[in-house]
């Protein structure tokens, strides 16, 4: 069973070391940023003491590090209009490689699935009727990423920074 902890970077910083989420580009730059020292612009750290992200989870089974996630809030055009939408946002979410493609034992569910599905979950408690729409950036050659949103409703509205499509799902609509 997944067990869900607030990241705390001074408690938790030294076990991360060595969290590896693969070798694919995205995968590094995920490992990367929960790894990253406070000092480091773009880590989880840093971006939690900006209040650029709301929170980061780490989750545990067995007392083994499974994966993280984390959440925020920003503004996306999401349409043609051009007008900014507030969104609840998926910053990063990693699964270690050692248990990536592997169930988790309470769900039935790939480890992956079950991390999006809690994550989810936290949105859809998070959202208004004001504020529904939920999404990460993925980068565009993470092909096994952007099916397993567009399994939970996800659809790709646009592009960001050359490397990454921008998705979007009503979380109050989504069926977990």
């Amino acid at each position: 069973m997944l067990v869900r902890v607030e990241f705390v970077p001074a408690q938790h910083g030294e076990l991360l070391n060595g969290f590896h989420c693969g070798n694919e580009e995205w995968a590094v730059e995920v490992a990367t940023w929960i790894q990253a020292s406070e000092t480091e612009d773009e880590s989880a750290a840093r971006q939690l003491e900006r209040g650029h992200v709301d929170q980061v989870w780490l989750y545990f089974n067995d007392e083994k590090l499974i994966g993280f996630t984390s959440i925020g809030r920003q503004n996306w055009i999401v349409n043609e209009n051009g007008d900014s939408t507030p969104i609840i946002y998926i910053p990063y979410l990693g699964v270690s490689s050692a248990f990536q493609g592997k169930k988790d034992l309470a769900t039935g569910k790939s480890y992956f699935r079950s991390i999006t599905i809690d994550l989810l979950k936290e949105a859809k408690a998070r959202a208004n009727r004001e504020e529904s729409l939920v999404g990460p950036h993925v980068q565009f050659g993470n092909l096994k990423g952007i099916g397993i949103y567009q399994s939970y409703g996800f659809a790709i509205c646009g592009e960001e920074d050359g490397k990454y499509y921008r998705m979007i799902a009503d979380v109050l609509s989504a069926d977990l």
